[in-house]
């Protein structure tokens, strides 16, 4: 594992700090916090305008989600097939996760210290955000990571296994 020398970022710093911040999904921009942090769960449902507090979460490894979540011998069997990549899976009744195929969205969150919820950035109802030259007003304040215009794809498939068959809640860009 390779440390970096480099001062963490804005984000990363706001991340850290329970804070929550803007960043780039494989589909679209997200805004998020640690999952563990109850203010930035908070302060993401005020911004976006939203009731519910199930969210998706991106973790840096397998080794991190074990870490925060109980999987069972048949969850670990079916993640280990689909990740890293975009499938997520329902750990607990407010949290799918997922280990992304993006080294630099695993990287976030091994420098966070902790699993990332990521909502895409948009208000509830409204269409997700796929450049920041489109950000509402309510979000532009928080820490930003820009890497212009992202392409429009699929969001990551959700699933839920239980008694030991996957079922697909949200399809999404990988086909089971």
């Amino acid at each position: 594992m390779t440390v970096s020398r480099h001062k963490p970022g804005a984000v990363v710093v706001a991340l850290r700090q329970g804070k929550v911040a803007i960043f780039p999904t494989e589909s679209s921009y997200a805004i998020g916090c640690r999952y563990d942090s109850r203010s930035g769960i908070h302060e993401i449902m005020r911004r976006k305008g939203r009731k519910d507090a199930r969210f998706t979460v991106i973790a840096a490894s397998l080794k991190q989600v074990q870490t925060c979540f109980k999987l069972t011998q048949t969850q670990l069997h079916f993640v280990r097939q689909y990740w890293p990549g975009a499938v997520s899976l329902v750990v607990t009744p407010r949290f799918a996760v997922r280990v992304p195929a993006s080294a630099s969205l695993r990287r976030l969150a091994q420098h966070a210290k902790a699993p990332l919820i990521a909502s895409s950035l948009n208000q509830t109802g409204e269409l997700a955000i796929f450049d920041l030259k489109d950000l509402p007003a309510v979000f532009r304040d928080l820490p930003q990571k820009n890497i212009g215009r992202l392409a429009k794809t699929k969001p990551s498939t959700v699933v839920v296994i239980k008694h030991g068959k996957v079922a697909i809640l949200r399809p999404g860009s990988v086909k089971l």
